[in-house]
C-alpha cells in the first residue's frame, strides 16, 4: 500500500492517470468547468457524479457542454446538488483532495491531493460515488441546462470560452505585469482613449464592486482580452501596485509612426498597495521577477492575487 501527498502538477497527474489506464473510472467532483472534458478524458462506461444543479450551471461552475462531450462518448453522468467531494478512482488508484475540474484549478489555485492504492479506500470511494448516483443526466436535460449556462467569473478572470469562441482548445487566461508612468496624453490620444472607453463599457463583466481602469502601451502588447493584468504605477516618486484585473478591451491606434494600444482593465474596487508592501511578502529574487514586465507563472500569479 502506498500513500502520497501531491501538491504540484496535480492536473498533469490526474489527466495522465485517466489516459494511461485502460479501465473505466469513477469520479465524484463538485464542479466541471470549461475544457473539463479535455482535462478529465474519461473512457466509455465511466461514471461521473457532479453538481449539475441549475445554481451551479447559472453561476458557470459546471458547464453542460463539457458534460455532453463525455455523455456522447458513453460516460454515465449523474448530478447531486451541493456535492463538494473531489474523488477520482481509476483502476486501483484513488486521488482525493481539493481539485475541481476547471481552468481555475489548473491555472490559479494551489491544490493538494492524496494519491493511494489502499484497497479499502478504493472500495469505500467507489461505494460513496455509487450511493449518490440517483439523478441520471440524459441528453435532453443537459441540452436544457446548456441554455441556462453563463460563463464563469473567478479571480478577476472571465473564461475565454464564450459563445463567440468555439475553439475547444483555446488557452486559459495568462497573468501579466506592466510597469507604467503617470504622464500627459496628447489630444489625439485622448480622443482615441474616449472611443476605446465607450467600447469597453460594452464588455464589462463585474459591474458591482469593480471599476474600469485604463492605460496605454506603445509598441508590441502581448496580453490579450481575458488575461489578468496587474499594473505597477510610478507616480510622484512612489510606486503603487493595483489589484489584478481582467483585460476586457484593447483599442489599437496607428498614427502612421507607431501603434498605441489603449488597454481597459476591470479592477476590483480595492486600494492600491505601495510597492514596499510587496517587498515584505516576497524574497528578493521573486520581487525582482514581479517588478519586470511580462507574463508570470502560475505560482507568482496566485501569490499576487492572494495579497488582495
Amino acid at each position: 500500500m502506498s500513500i502520497e501527498l501531491v501538491t504540484s502538477n496535480i492536473w498533469q497527474l490526474i489527466t495522465k492517470t485517466v489516459k494511461a489506464h485502460p479501465s473505466k473510472s469513477m469520479v465524484a467532483v463538485a464542479y466541471f468547468g470549461q475544457q473539463a472534458a479535455v482535462m478529465l478524458p474519461l473512457k466509455k462506461g465511466s461514471i461521473l457524479l457532479v453538481d449539475a444543479s441549475e445554481k451551479a450551471v447559472k453561476s458557470g461552475q459546471t458547464c453542460p457542454a463539457e458534460l455532453l462531450k463525455l455523455y456522447y462518448k458513453g460516460v454515465e453522468v449523474y448530478s447531486l446538488a451541493n456535492l463538494h467531494a473531489k474523488i477520482y478512482v481509476t483502476g486501483r488508484t484513488l486521488l482525493i483532495g481539493s481539485a475541481n475540474v476547471s481552468g481555475n484549478s489548473s491555472k490559479f489555485l494551489q491544490e493538494a491531493i492524496i494519491k493511494t492504492n489502499d484497497k479499502q479506500a478504493v472500495v469505500d470511494a467507489k461505494a460513496f460515488i455509487e450511493s449518490h448516483c440517483h439523478i441520471d443526466m440524459g441528453e435532453e436535460q443537459l441540452l436544457r441546462l446548456q441554455k441556462l449556462y453563463r460563463p464563469p467569473k473567478f479571480n478577476g478572470v472571465k473564461s475565454k470560452n464564450s459563445k463567440n469562441n468555439k475553439s475547444a482548445g483555446s488557452k486559459q487566461p495568462s497573468f501579466f505585469v506592466y510597469n507604467l508612468a503617470v504622464g500627459e496624453w496628447s489630444d489625439e490620444e485622448n480622443q482615441q482613449a474616449d472611443k476605446g472607453r465607450k467600447e469597453a463599457k460594452n464588455h464589462r463583466i463585474n459591474m458591482s464592486r469593480h471599476m474600469l481602469d485604463e492605460f496605454k502601451w506603445v509598441g508590441n502588447f502581448v496580453a490579450k482580452k481575458g488575461d489578468t493584468v496587474m499594473q505597477i504605477t510610478h507616480e510622484n516618486n512612489q510606486v503603487y501596485v493595483s489589484p489584478p484585473g481582467t483585460l476586457i478591451h484593447i483599442r489599437k491606434w496607428n498614427n502612421g509612426k507607431q501603434i498605441t494600444n489603449f488597454c481597459y482593465v476591470e479592477v476590483s474596487n480595492k486600494r492600491r498597495k505601495n510597492i514596499n508592501y510587496l517587498k515584505k511578502h516576497f524574497k528578493l529574487k521573486t520581487f525582482k521577477l514581479i517588478s519586470r514586465n511580462g507574463r508570470k507563472n502560475k505560482e507568482v500569479a496566485t501569490d499576487l492575487i492572494n495579497l488582495w
